[in-house]
């Protein structure tokens, strides 16, 4: 083989690494903005539920009171990526709402909202 050809040849495989190196880089962007652009989960805010955003900061329990002649029978907590659901049977007339989530010290997470379901305080939830 010439020198010539050598030459070539090695800038055709640095062509072609460089290639791949761009093109798997590409991918990994892409990659990191589609897990970016990827919706946030939040408790439910329709079919009954009743959605509540949190505007004070650092909050971490609170005691919710159903109206009169009502009784709450679901709840769901958000805080930080942690969401959870409780059904509440038979129906509660107040629950407490607490975190769910700690952060990776183990402090509490400040709930970002909350959403819950009533239902007539005389009907008998199974």
């Amino acid at each position: 083989m010439s020198s010539s050809t050598l030459k070539r040849s090695r800038s055709r495989v640095l062509a072609g690494i460089a290639a791949l190196t761009l093109s798997t880089t590409g991918l990994v962007v892409l990659g990191i903005g589609a897990a970016a652009a990827a919706p946030a989960q939040v408790c439910p805010h329709s079919d009954g539920w009743l959605k509540v955003d949190l505007t004070e900061d650092g909050i971490t329990s609170l005691t919710l009171t159903a109206p009169e002649g009502m009784v709450i029978v679901g709840t769901c907590v958000k805080a930080a990526t942690e969401i959870a659901f409780t059904v509440l049977e038979p129906g509660q007339v107040s629950v407490v709402l607490e975190t769910p989530a700690t952060n990776h010290k183990g402090i509490l997470q400040a709930i970002s909202h909350y959403a819950y379901r009533l239902a007539p305080d005389d009907i008998i939830v199974e």
